[in-house]
């Protein structure tokens, strides 16, 4: 049973890191095939209008004879399927495997899929094509011929769509050579990809054609694809074994040569085998090959690579190595432009698989470069990183494709084997496998996008104080910030905290940030409690690069009004002693210790002589214990001002209201105790002089 695993990459600093920032696993990775008995292998697949993407795969046994074509629609979003996995043969006789996938059309309306069947064309294995609507993934027309040769094998299909409109596509394959047993030659066809109708005649595409030219790879390039490259692996045309070659052909002159096929590999020592092309930046101005080498990297096969320049052919810099880990053998290397919206910046990602470098099994392995106009027309960006999870079998067959119109999500997916050992047996010595009855192979892929920065999920409160002690203690909770690289937004364990100021210092001294707990605690000094401070608590997605922030302000908090105690009357004639509660004021810090100050609201009317204040006392008294004059009546308009250790202040107004006082009243001044005893006495002589005459 084959398997498609899809793996999300995430940040870790172990030896084989799981991804490469910017650029981070979405998703786990996960089993692309439902059905699965046997073997299901050999992925290929392309993004399609829509935000979706299919893969397809050949499977044993499915479609009721050998090998089956079968695929299955995936959302971009959420890596989810849709719908159910299809058989895209209809004619199930015999073998039909080898499939390759390209979308076509302006819009991405459509895509096609090729395979080699065999029998189909009346003669051994011939290529085979559908073309299907990206819209419902429904069949247009039925499944037609590609080959117009027919005689002995056609074999191991490459697509791509050419044109400004992806208007064409040209599907090349290896055909048998009958005048040589040992021959392979490389030939190609081109489409209309409106009607599916073949564009002149099926065509060369080697010059040199002794021994083998095969294991071919195809890429349209230029900025609307008027041109497109073949690269292949080639017997004895370097000197020594096998190497790679290439030749560009015009899109739009039915696939006429531009220049001669050239060399491709500097190093020409034992051989140059498997090898992949592909168009690179969003303009595909250039094009790299890579391809697996015998003994260049000192062990084994090791990935080369060879940048070029579009427009001219020519070699941008030279051949250089991709795989970082050399033991044993890295081999079978596939590759895709990438976008890294965060730098701005064209990569491009080129995966294979490796022996050993997880244990001791094949596991699928990458690297992601930068574009340069230096000598090395590439350099690594960051770490080789490990795409698969599941280690206990071999991962081979790796296939990759962006899938976004931007270029800055992509999935790689491959194949999972057991390990296969075939002994004889039986007197006739028949070969059997340890795994005749096994789920032997299936489809795995994982998805990988650009990273995004965290999103507020939930705001601060903005302003905070400082407490008694010129402590400070802050906790933001687990769900303030989201990261969006998850699929389940719930899931914030990846996120880094930290909290520094505005301006980009560390924090007051005695303050520390614990991102673990996203908390500020400590302590500062008197004269630090007295400053505002702005702090930025930060939110950093895994690769550290992106940050989302929310600023909160901590200061020495100004007194409040606490309990106002309103207007104040009293009676000409009468002392002042008015005590305000020390709760008539609160600050956070000094609570009730404040100093006071009091002055008339307005600054054109002066502090009346007959009132004095206090403020340790926190007392209005009249001065020197005097009564209230008669010139004191009105309203007199007061503001008194509560001022904490930082010099923060708050005002409070108030009305101090004098009144016409009575005459009894105990607080009478002297003259008017005088004039009412002089009034008293002359009511007593006239009374006794009305009881003396009568």
């Amino acid at each position: 049973m084959v398997f498609f695993f899809f793996q999300i990459i995430q940040i870790e600093t172990k030896e084989n890191p799981k991804f490469q920032c910017p650029f981070l696993p979405y998703g786990d990775e996960y089993q692309v095939n439902n059905y699965t008995l046997k073997y299901q292998r050999k992925p290929s697949l392309t993004k399609i209008r829509d935000d979706k993407y299919v893969i397809a795969w050949e499977s044993l046994g499915q479609d009721g004879s050998a090998y089956g074509i079968y695929a299955q629609y995936f959302s971009v979003q959420g890596n989810g399927k849709i719908g159910k996995e299809f058989r895209v043969n209809n004619v199930t006789n015999d073998w039909q495997e080898e499939v390759d996938i390209a979308t076509i059309g302006a819009n991405q309306e459509k895509f096609v899929m090729c395979w080699d069947s065999v029998g189909q064309d009346g003669d051994s294995t011939g290529i085979i094509a559908q073309i299907y609507n990206s819209t419902d993934g429904e069949k247009i027309g039925k499944e037609f011929i590609v080959n117009s040769v027919t005689e002995s094998s056609q074999s191991q299909p490459k697509i791509t769509p050419i044109g400004s409109k992806q208007d064409k596509f040209v599907i090349c394959w290896q055909g048998y050579n009958t005048d040589n047993d040992s021959s392979y030659n490389l030939y190609a066809q081109i489409f209309n990809s409106t009607t599916g109708s073949k564009l002149g005649s099926e065509f060369l595409v080697n010059d040199f054609i002794d021994g083998r030219q095969f294991l071919h790879s195809i890429s349209a390039i230029g900025a609307n694809r008027e041109k497109f490259v073949v690269s292949w692996s080639s017997w004895s045309q370097d000197g020594d074994e096998y190497g790679i070659f290439a030749q560009i052909f015009d899109s739009n002159d039915y696939g006429k040569k531009i220049g001669n096929e050239f060399q491709v590999n500097s190093n020409t020592t034992n051989s140059q085998y498997q090898n992949t092309v592909h168009s690179i930046g969003k303009n595909r101005d250039r094009f790299a090959i890579a391809w697996e080498s015998d003994g260049q990297d000192g062990d084994y096969y090791g990935i080369f690579a060879q940048m070029y320049n579009s427009t001219d052919g020519e070699k941008i810099g030279k051949e250089f190595q991709a795989n970082t880990f050399t033991q044993n053998h890295q081999r079978n290397p596939t590759m895709c432009s990438i976008y890294n919206s965060i730098k701005d910046v064209d990569q491009f990602v080129i995966i294979w698989e490796s022996e050993g470098q997880e244990g001791i099994n094949y596991g699928i392995f990458g690297q992601i470069f930068d574009i340069t106009n230096d000598t090395s027309g590439s350099k690594k960006f960051g770490a080789e990183f490990q795409v698969n999870t599941a280690t206990d079998n071999d991962q081979i067959r790796s296939a990759i494709s962006p899938i976004s119109d931007q270029n800055n999500r992509f999935v790689i997916t491959w194949e999972s084997k057991l390990h296969e050992d075939f002994y004889r047996e039986g007197n006739d010595g028949a070969l059997k496998s340890n795994l005749e009855d096994e789920d032997v192979e299936g489809v795995f892929a994982q998805n990988y996008k650009i990273s995004e920065k965290p999103i507020i999920n939930k705001p601060i409160q903005k302003i905070h104080s400082f407490n008694k002690d010129n402590s400070f203690n802050f906790q933001f909770d687990a769900d303030t910030f989201f990261d969006p690289n998850k699929i389940n937004p719930d899931n914030n364990v990846d996120l880094v905290y930290d909290a520094k100021l505005s301006n980009g210092n560390d924090l007051p001294n005695g303050l520390s940030f614990e991102p673990d707990n996203r908390k500020i605690s400590g302590s500062v000094s008197i004269d630090d409690s007295c400053q505002n401070w702005e702090i930025k608590l930060i939110a950093l997605e895994q690769c550290q690069i992106l940050e989302t922030s929310q600023v909160i302000y901590v200061s020495n908090s100004n007194p409040e009004v606490n309990i106002p105690f309103g207007t104040q009357i009293f009676k000409t004639g009468s002392a002042i002693d008015f005590q305000f509660n020390t709760d008539t004021f609160y600050d956070r810090q000094d609570v009730y210790n404040l100093e006071y100050e009091a002055k008339m609201q307005s600054t054109n009317t002066k502090w009346p002589e007959w009132l004095s204040f206090d403020q340790n006392k926190r007392l209005f008294s009249t001065t020197d214990n005097e009564v209230l004059p008669e010139d004191a009546i009105g309203d007199h308009e007061i503001t008194l001002t509560a001022i904490d250790s930082c010099n923060n202040k708050v005002d409070y107004n108030f009305i101090l209201s004098v009144i016409q006082g009575d005459h009894n009243h105990v607080g009478m001044s002297n003259s008017y105790i005088l004039q009412n005893q002089f009034s008293v006495l002359i009511i007593i002589l006239l009374i006794f002089c009305y009881l003396f005459l009568n």
